[in-house]
């Protein structure tokens, strides 16, 4: 473990007033808000959360902050503890959210960010927070842009990252982007706070610190204008998508095609991403290249694609469909007494309640094949019923190799050896809306 030392401070710390600017964009708050900050014990995160105390005591709130015991380093339970120990003396809570699982294999960190992201997620949902800090600042935002840049990103991708993201249940908020690095430790320097350096940030193997050896290439007011360009963009979005898109609440959406094919390319390629992010499952949207040769196959050709865990065909000439795809699908959840009645989020995007315990062991999974043989012949009016494919994806609950329930949409005759879900038991909750809050500039 590396603790930083009181060295003079070479710019100055960022004010309490400051702070409390920067919060108000993200307002405004409910009465008494609870935060919760994700502090890795460097000088940014632990900076935030200084400041979210003082903003949060000065809103009769309460902050938690959440730290991950990612177990990567031989120090890393130490660390955690150690800011425990820190925060503990500003009457702060602290909860560390340890990764005990097996690390192995290639990428190994962007593993260990994506395992972060959801442990903080996971514990905001479980405990109602609404709102989730990040300490990112002004370098990384530099950072950010200049690797999409790179990638050939385009309008969404090199405005780099918003201050304000929304999730099912919070939001992730970023208060301190616009902010450079060394106010933050002047910050720190200013309580008397020592801070942990991560010796990965020196390590030349990752990209990030390859770029910070270099001058940046994107000044603050060229990233704040991508930023602009980006909210028009999306603002035009969310006018353009309920005008030619239609969502269907079993997971699922025809895009007209006709009218989709005469916009402008920017237009097509952000709908085509908007409609991946909800209807697949990856945390990232594709890349430009991929949504390009993606545009370019349905104006020549009609056969289906896969792309970012969604399917997408060609569905009566006039729409395309998009769609969860049907063979990635893997999560499976096992059910038993007496657990079986909390709510459940299956496969990513739907929130299932099951309201009534199960007697003895069952298995909640998609339809499959397999369940589809089970009901296509006591099906009612089959022909009116959603896309064949898509009946593949939809939940059903299974007692060993039995299919016990499937969901209501499906009419069935009755006196079979199935039921339905209770109404409202299933309802449809991507991770990303179609329609959404604009670019937050910081």
């Amino acid at each position: 473990m590396i603790l930083s030392s009181h060295s003079p401070a070479s710019a100055d710390p960022i004010t309490d007033v400051e702070f409390a600017q920067a919060m108000t964009k993200f307002g405004p708050f409910e009465p008494h808000p609870h935060l919760a900050v994700a502090v890795s014990g460097g000088a940014d995160s632990l900076a935030l959360t200084l400041l979210a105390n003082r903003w949060v005591k000065n809103h009769a709130g309460s902050l938690t902050a959440l730290t991950i015991d990612h177990q990567l380093r031989s120090t890393s339970t130490q660390e955690a503890h150690q800011v425990q120990q820190w925060l503990a003396a500003y009457g702060i809570k602290t909860v560390i959210l340890p990764w005990s699982e097996e690390k192995s294999g290639r990428r190994l960190q962007e593993k260990a960010r994506k395992v972060r992201y959801q442990k903080l997620e996971e514990w905001c949902r479980e405990h109602g927070v609404l709102h989730l800090l990040l300490g990112h600042h002004l370098e990384d935002q530099l950072e950010t842009v200049s690797m999409r840049a790179e990638k050939g990103s385009g309008i969404e991708g090199i405005a780099g990252m918003s201050a304000l993201v929304e999730k099912p249940y919070h939001r992730l908020l970023r208060p301190l982007l616009s902010h450079t690095k060394s106010r933050l430790q002047a910050t720190l320097i200013n309580y008397h706070q020592s801070w942990i350096e991560d010796p990965s940030n020196q390590n030349p193997r990752f990209k990030r610190v390859t770029l910070r050896s270099k001058a940046p290439k994107f000044s603050p007011a060229e990233i704040h204008s991508f930023g602009q360009a980006r909210r028009h963009h999306e603002e035009a979005l969310n006018i353009l998508i309920p005008k030619i898109v239609i969502p269907f609440p079993q997971g699922y959406a025809f895009l007209n095609y006709q009218a989709w094919s005469q916009l402008d390319l920017e237009s097509q390629l952000g709908i085509t991403q908007r409609l991946l992010m909800t209807y697949g499952v990856n945390p990232y949207p594709p890349v430009r290249e991929s949504l390009y040769k993606l545009a370019q196959h349905f104006q020549e050709a009609s056969s289906p694609r896969t792309l970012n865990g969604c399917l997408i065909s060609r569905y009566r000439e006039k729409y395309l469909l998009f769609m969860r795809e049907p063979g990635a699908i893997q999560h499976e959840i096992e059910l038993s007494d007496p657990t079986n009645t909390i709510p459940l989020f299956w496969d990513q995007r739907f929130r299932i309640h099951l309201f009534s315990p199960l007697q003895g062991h069952h298995t909640l999974k998609a339809l499959g094949q397999k369940g589809w043989v089970s009901i296509k012949k006591v099906l009612e009016d089959q022909e009116e019923l959603l896309p064949y494919p898509v009946a593949l994806t939809l939940p059903s609950i299974w007692q060993q190799d039995q299919l016990v329930s499937i969901p209501s949409v499906f009419k069935i005759r009755s006196n079979q050896t199935f039921t339905l879900f209770q109404e409202n038991a299933i309802k449809f909750l991507p991770c990303y809306p179609l329609t959404r809050f604009t670019f937050t500039i910081a």
